[in-house]
């Protein structure tokens, strides 16, 4: 299939309807299975044999050696015809006696996208290699198509996991995981984050439209619930300059055996659902999310660390700050601009870290004020929220300051073990983390180091990095408000609540 890639803007249009893959899974060996047929059909006239028989359209050749598998890579990725605009992949092919991979991945301008993509192809390596341990022979196959606009990256890729049953390769798994991020900043969006409210009526009946001229008596008798109005229904899908594309898993619009599927809506259908800004949608409700926070900075070479490895992961934190270490920075206003431009949220940790329980409202609301004006004199932003030191705050405090009040559901403890490793320990078996606030302080170089294992660890499970304030909005429904108090008990949902984990 001819790739429609405009060199002068860089980006890719989606295949037109009529040449769009209606599912690549049809098109593997097209030839071969006709063979196959017309044998099968020889040898029941010959033996006078009655019966029904069964050739399944997910079968390949088998291999047996490296060159062989490279031939059924090959043939498996042109069978596809995946479409690509990005000018690089990464490209890893193992062959194995047992287990063989072939994964690739784009590479973009933007590091954080290019991390994504790695921790996704590591994550997806270590799956099959783990679930196929026992296998004698299978292979795992992963590429991808992408697209560009203005603003936005968008990914779809494909997973399949290859078998050996009676001497072919035939598939056992396929999945399709769609991926947008915003191009500037790396953050992963997509979804429903670039849809606007009230959509899902008209969108979800367009969409059944399309499939049903696309597929017609191919579509599954379930295939309507599967399109109908819900958020997970309509999450998986790619923008492209041309149109929106929406992917479906194989076993859900259309009939057993058939695949997966996938639909253009043209963009003079889909413009009017669209948010006006996607690169202003960076969080997607129906993903996991999770907001870390550090105390007590600044530190100054520590916080600058923290927004590196923040920046290479497409993540954001919310940074309660003390006025005194702020003061006591050289280069403050440079790393306070860094964290509003990157997309960071900072907040009011006080002046001197007093216990505010203990102060007069004078005294109180001289410990915000001076810490607000200073970074709003070096910044240009006001702090939006505060945290008291020590988590001690009545009404007094709460009403005194008179901003919106955080605490947190997860206390990493970091100010006492001093041990990234543990840390990082504790998160892994922490179980799942959709909806907290993650407590962390940036003053400590250990705490930072497990920073660095810890944000590209939660990326690579899926989880959204969001601000304090992201999280109240998109996982809460709430816009905080003065004078009131978000704790444990207000971050804390239900297990029944939570987005699971996503695994590739």
């Amino acid at each position: 299939m001819t790739n429609r890639y405009d060199h002068r803007r860089g980006k890719t249009d989606p295949p037109r309807k009529n040449d769009f893959r209606s599912n690549k899974k049809h098109r593997i060996l097209k030839r071969r299975r006709f063979a196959l047929s017309v044998l099968v059909l020889l040898i029941l006239i010959i033996t006078g044999a009655i019966g029904i028989y069964s050739i399944s359209t997910h079968i390949m050749d088998n291999y047996d050696d490296a060159e062989e598998f490279n031939e059924f890579v090959t043939d498996h990725r042109d069978a596809a015809e995946l479409p690509q605009c990005f000018s690089s992949n990464t490209d890893k092919i193992q062959y194995g006696d047992k287990l063989s991979t072939a994964v690739r991945l784009p590479k973009t301008r933007n590091a954080a996208v290019n991390n994504a993509m790695s921790a996704m192809s590591a994550s997806m390596i270590s799956g099959f290699e783990k679930k196929y341990a026992k296998s004698e022979k299978a292979a795992l196959m992963v590429d991808y198509e992408g697209y560009m606009t203005d603003d936005v990256y968008g990914i779809a890729v494909h997973k399949d996991i290859f078998e050996e049953k009676d001497d072919e390769m035939v598939i056992v798994d396929s999945q399709v995981f769609t991926r947008s991020f915003v191009k500037k900043s790396g953050r992963e969006t997509g979804g429903t984050a670039l849809l606007k409210d009230g959509y899902k009526d008209q969108l979800s009946q367009d969409i059944l439209d399309a499939l049903t001229d696309e597929y017609g008596d191919d579509l599954s008798s379930h295939a309507k619930e599967h399109v109908s109005d819900t958020s997970e229904n309509l999450n998986s899908f790619l923008l492209a300059d041309s149109g929106a594309i929406f992917y479906f898993d194989e076993g859900t619009v259309l009939k057993k055996g058939m695949g997966s599927a996938s639909v253009i809506l043209d963009m003079s259908v889909i413009e009017d659902f669209l948010q006006d800004d996607p690169a202003d949608a960076p969080v997607d409700k129906n993903k996991p999310m999770v907001a870390i926070t550090y105390d007590d900075g600044l530190n100054g070479p520590l916080e600058e660390e923290l927004l590196d490895c923040l920046e290479e992961n497409g993540a954001v934190a919310t940074f309660f700050l003390l006025g005194t270490n702020v003061a006591n920075v050289s280069d403050s206003e440079n790393i306070l601009k860094r964290m509003l431009k990157q997309g960071c949220e900072i907040g009011n940790h006080s002046y001197s870290h007093p216990q505010l329980t203990k102060l007069s409202p004078k005294a109180i609301r001289e410990q915000a004020d001076k810490t607000n004006d200073l970074i709003e004199k070096l910044s240009g932003e006001v702090p939006t929220l505060f945290r008291a030191p020590y988590g001690a705050k009545n009404d007094k405090v709460i009403k005194t300051y008179d901003m919106p009040e955080i605490g947190w559901s997860y206390d990493s403890l970091d100010w006492k073990y001093r041990d990234p490793k543990r840390e990082f320990n504790d998160i892994k078996s922490a179980g799942n983390l959709d909806g907290e606030v993650l407590l962390f302080h940036s003053i400590h170089e250990p705490s930072v180091e497990a920073s660095k294992l810890i944000i590209p660890y939660l990326r690579a499970r899926g989880y959204q990095l969001v601000t304090v304030s992201e999280l109240a909005e998109y996982r809460y429904g709430v816009t905080l408000e003065n004078g009131r108090s978000y704790g444990p008990d207000f971050f804390d949902l239900e297990d029944s609540e939570k987005t699971p984990e996503i695994s590739y």
